[in-house]
């Protein structure tokens, strides 16, 4: 049972109705963030600037898959799993890759190291880790659209683990010690 509560959208005010129109499919998480139309609306508009970032979509859901893994939470991690298979950003083997913070391509690989990286040091990365980034040609711009990816990500993470959020996804699978 979640811990905080859904907003339908038949149940929530003008601002926020036109929130839910504008997504057109409604989880379960988009009805618990809906409790705040402010978070709400902002995690949309974020969604949509990281959507038209130079940082391409498969980067982008490797770096989401492995900073939810980290965080532990199971919502966006299947979430993001179903839908990365159901549109082909990537295959099943690639999500779990993803979680385990691995890629054949080597920009990809340095992308989600960094990730690690700056999540479990809450931002404290190395020179390293920002070298290791140039030396596969990652830019400046797709360092911040990076953060911004993990931003997002831990929002989201945050509100399904801290709302209990009930699954509307099917479970991700399980890899190697989960």
């Amino acid at each position: 049972m979640s811990r905080l509560g859904y907003i339908e959208p038949e149940e929530a005010d003008a601002f926020t109705r036109k929130l839910f129109q504008k997504i057109g499919m409604v989880p379960n998480l988009y009805c618990m963030m809906a409790n705040s139309s402010t978070v709400f609306d902002g995690f949309i508009k974020l969604t949509a600037c990281l959507d038209a970032s130079k940082l391409d979509k498969k980067s982008r859901e490797m770096v989401y898959l492995l900073t939810s893994q980290i965080n532990g939470c199971e919502y966006c991690l299947g979430s993001h799993t179903s839908t990365a298979v159901e549109h082909g950003v990537m295959g099943v083997e690639e999500t779990l890759d993803a979680r385990r913070g691995e890629s054949d391509d080597p920009k990809i690989n340095a992308l989600l190291r960094f990730t690690k990286e700056l999540v479990e040091k809450r931002g404290h990365v190395s020179d390293e880790a920002i070298d290791n980034l140039r030396d596969q040609g990652v830019t400046d711009e797709e360092i911040v659209e990076t953060i911004g990816t993990i931003g997002l990500a831990t929002l989201s993470n945050y509100i399904a683990i801290a709302g209990q959020t009930e699954m509307d996804y099917l479970d991700a699978p399980s890899i190697e010690g989960d």
